[in-house]
């Protein structure tokens, strides 16, 4: 009887132990550069230059589609990231822009490899953003700001399907308007002024088509000091002046 009973203690043991074993099997990851059933690239992949066969790119794939942070570095034996890349499930990807130092150069969001949205340019050696400018679709659209390395705006113009649309202004670095413009599908169009730093215009005139049109005027101190047709001038005749003592 206790015979009995120790050996069907040592099979239970033995039972207990293979349980054990089965509930604690580590599923051991894809190796680099796998593909999946269907041939896509699933998991952590590695992108290498053809020529200097030295790592271009890291990541993971999720059957075929980046998912997740990916890194892009230089052709260089020192490891220089030059872009990461984060890509959300719906394909959007945050992508920043660095140089050499790792300083930013730009940073905004791509869909299918096409800038969308919002992206920020930055001066050089510096983390004072240089140009804000939205895109839709890779083009341009909407405000496009520079600015001064102390934050302060220096232009502003408006964009329409990548092509320059509407008021252009530019800036002193003190912040006063110097130069006002218009466009129309890219082209200078009607009126365009420059100001002098007390706000008293020093040039008017108009612009067709990119081209100086009609009486142009020019000012100091706020009088008239000479004007002149620029009709004549694209018309590829000598321009008449007219000067004020």
């Amino acid at each position: 009887m206790m015979n009995s009973i120790k050996k069907y203690s040592v099979y239970l043991i033995l039972i207990s132990i293979s349980f054990g074993y089965a509930q604690t099997v580590v599923k051991v990851p894809p190796a680099p550069n796998a593909l999946d059933e269907k041939g896509l690239r699933h998991g952590q992949w590695n992108g290498f230059f053809d020529d200097s066969k030295i790592l271009r790119y890291e990541g993971n794939f999720n059957h075929g589609k980046e998912l997740g942070l990916f890194t892009y570095y230089a052709n260089s034996d020192k490891k220089i990231v030059m872009a990461t890349r984060n890509f959300d499930a719906k394909n959007n990807a945050f992508t920043i822009f660095f140089d050499e130092n790792k300083n930013k150069v730009s940073e905004g969001n791509m869909v299918d490899k096409q800038r969308q949205g919002v992206w920020k340019y930055y001066h050089k050696n510096s983390k004072a953003i240089m140009t804000t400018e939205n895109y839709i679709n890779d083009k341009l659209e909407g405000a496009r700001k520079v600015f001064y390395s102390d934050g302060k705006l220096a232009e502003e113009v408006l964009y329409k399907n990548n092509l320059k649309e509407g008021l252009s202004k530019k800036y002193s670095k003190e912040g006063k308007l110097v130069e006002e413009s218009n466009f129309i599908k890219g082209l200078m169009q009607g009126s365009y002024k420059v100001y002098d730093e007390s706000g008293k215009v020093v040039i008017n005139g108009q612009f067709k088509k990119d081209k100086k049109n009609g009486m142009w005027k020019y000012y100091q101190n706020g009088k008239l000091v000479r004007q002149m047709n620029a009709d004549t001038i694209n018309g590829h005749k000598k321009p008449s002046l007219h000067k004020k003592k």
